[in-house]
């Protein structure tokens, strides 16, 4: 598969813009930089666009949106001003998440369009499941985006946090079922999951609820963070799915060494480390056990708990993947594996014709 890197430029790091492959189209990192909430809303949007266009599409080819904000008190405001640039309600799948970026960047948004918008469709409104702003769930081809579910609607009414945060897992992972039966898919088809819990919540508990009450049988990949969620919420999942399945799902053969599950187009992986250089170094490891080129990889989202950490992630996975280097999305939380560093990943699957 063709995997072009230099469509957009790249950053003095080295990391790309943008990458394009497989009839998608991955942007990097595009953050608020400085200034007040609104100034950094428009500068990362404005990147946004003009990565696009460099790429040769526009803001109607995006399907998928991926926010990292200081804090999700101002998310109505941040909604107007997306608006001015995708509609609204967008026709994207998106999430947003409050994370603790090192200062003073308060925002960090990333996407992945496709390169002929002929091949995204919006196939399940945001509408129908309380979601005014944006979709519930784009289709682009052989993939399907679903945005960033919450809960099932209720807010917190017991004191019992671990009972409450049951619930909402519950009715977080029930919605997902009900997008995918919309979409004539099930758990089955589902190859990333990014799950982002509460910081006072137990990933056991979550675990304990997949498992034994069976709410959502799933080989895919999961990865994701502890981060201070605001309000009442203590869960949000975002969910990729294939339309044919996943052709290869592997175990993880470590604490540290994640799942990989395959697509037609796409290696979805993931690996961990107590720092940033032992994660990359286990991510390296993790595609060469399952097969895959280290030249496909297109793009990794790195949760770090430590602020230094964080800060030498970029240059970490340029200096690991000199000359292929692959889009970077990170940001500050707990990983849920319980390691300082969390990575999943996105590689090109070297096979396909796209």
């Amino acid at each position: 598969m063709k995997i072009e890197r230099d469509l957009a430029g790249r950053g003095t790091d080295g990391i790309p813009a943008a990458i394009r492959t497989g009839g998608l189209i991955f942007v990097d990192t595009c953050e608020g930089g400085e200034g007040d909430v609104a100034t950094q809303c428009r500068r990362a949007y404005a990147t946004m666009v003009d990565r696009l266009s460099r790429c040769g599409v526009g803001t109607e080819n995006v399907a998928r949106l991926d926010h990292y904000t200081e804090s999700q008190d101002w998310l109505a405001e941040r909604q107007v001003i997306r608006a001015g640039y995708f509609g609204r309600p967008a026709a994207v799948a998106s999430t947003g998440v409050a994370v603790r970026h090192n200062p003073p960047n308060q925002l960090s948004v990333a996407g992945i369009a496709v390169q002929d918008v002929t091949t995204k469709q919006l196939r399940v409104a945001g509408e129908t499941y309380g979601m005014s702003a944006i979709a519930s769930a784009v289709d682009v081809g052989d993939l399907v985006f679903i945005s960033g579910i919450l809960n099932d609607g209720g807010r917190a009414t017991v004191e019992d946090s671990a009972n409450e945060f049951s619930r909402q897992a519950r009715g977080c992972f029930l919605t997902i079922g009900s997008i995918l039966a919309q979409l004539d898919l099930t758990p089955a088809n589902v190859v990333r999951q990014d799950i982002y819990i509460g910081e006072s919540c137990s990933y056991e508990d979550l675990s304990g609820l997949l498992e034994v009450d069976d709410v959502f049988s799933s080989r895919a990949g999961r990865s994701g963070a502890k981060l201070p969620f605001g309000g009442c919420d203590l869960i949000e999942v975002t969910t990729i799915a294939s339309k044919h399945g996943a052709l290869v799902s592997e175990a993880p053969t470590t604490t540290t060494l994640g799942a990989t599950v395959r697509t037609s187009r796409f290696h979805f992986t993931d690996a961990c480390g107590d720092n940033v250089d032992a994660a990359v170094d286990n991510l390296v490891k993790r595609m060469e056990i399952a097969g895959i080129s280290l030249d496909t990889l297109v793009r990794v989202d790195v949760c770090c708990s430590d602020r230094e950490e964080l800060a030498r992630v970029r240059s970490a996975v340029s200096s690991s993947f000199a000359g292929v280097e692959p889009v970077v999305i990170a940001y500050r939380g707990q990983p849920l594996s319980g390691e300082a560093t969390g990575i999943s990943a996105i590689a090109a699957h070297a096979e396909s014709s796209t």
